[in-house]
């Protein structure tokens, strides 16, 4: 029951005065749970670039006594972003599908989780762990250093795991807008989409008001969503999402 799984955050943040690569990948099968025959029996991998692809890659080149379980785990891999991408649409992306794009969009929840105090993205982060090479950094801040990155690290793994969840509600709330009833599948007249375009001008419908889901209870979003035919399950990040998600499918229908 995925309802039951619950997340693991592993870290491993390696020391910048010393070349840690094959103790990193290391970590990482360990963490992956890689062993003989069941190289390649694990689940997907999911990322949001090709940079997990490339690193992998460099790490089976430079350390091949580890080529083929690190191989193993590169083969696994699954990238959101194309699929982001290629089939999902929404006007807060704005041509865009980094995961600083999307996330806010699919996880309201996390809008805000990369504030001031906090490393931003990956070239932030890239930038402060070169820091921590430096010979002459003093320790405390270091140590500061140290702890913003774990915090980021902590981030991402949160962003991929949300945003999956995200996608997942998403590809079931288009699952139950486009299935017959089971009054329709016993033979009476089979319900609507459950994602509805507005009314016509043609028609003499008025377009209703535009909804403000920021601003609505999880009562208020339930009742909208009940209306439109979708799950009512999650917390009320999740319930905005699969409302905003109804509403723009809803406009591109209409347009």
């Amino acid at each position: 029951n995925a309802s039951e799984l619950v997340a693991r955050h592993c870290e491993y943040l390696a020391e910048g005065m010393r070349d840690c690569r094959e103790e990193l990948a290391l970590r990482l099968l360990d963490d992956l749970d890689q062993s003989g025959s069941e190289l390649e029996s694990g689940g997907s991998i999911l990322v949001y670039s090709s940079y997990e692809a490339t690193q992998l890659k460099g790490l089976a080149r430079d350390f091949p006594h580890l080529a083929d379980r690190v191989l193993a785990a590169k083969s696994r891999l699954v990238d959101l972003e194309p699929l982001v991408r290629k089939a999902i649409s929404h006007a807060m992306f704005r041509g865009r599908s980094s995961l600083k794009i999307a996330l806010p969009t699919l996880v309201p929840a996390l809008a805000d989780a990369y504030g001031a105090d906090v490393i931003g993205d990956g070239s932030a982060a890239a930038a402060a762990f070169a820091r921590l090479a430096d010979p002459a950094l003093p320790l405390e801040q270091a140590e500061v250093l140290r702890t913003q990155l774990l915090v980021y690290c902590a981030l991402d793994t949160r962003a991929m795991v949300e945003l999956h969840r995200s996608i997942i509600l998403l590809l079931s709330s288009c699952e139950e807008a486009h299935t017959p009833s089971s009054a329709g599948r016993a033979g009476a007249e089979p319900q609507p989409d459950a994602i509805a375009p507005p009314p016509s001008s043609s028609t003499g419908g008025s377009s209703a008001p535009p909804v403000d889901v920021d601003r609505m209870l999880v009562r208020e979003l339930k009742e909208e969503l009940r209306r439109l035919g979708l799950p009512l399950a999650g917390n009320k990040a999740d319930l905005s999402a699969r409302l905003r998600i109804a509403i723009t499918m809803s406009e591109a229908r209409g347009s």
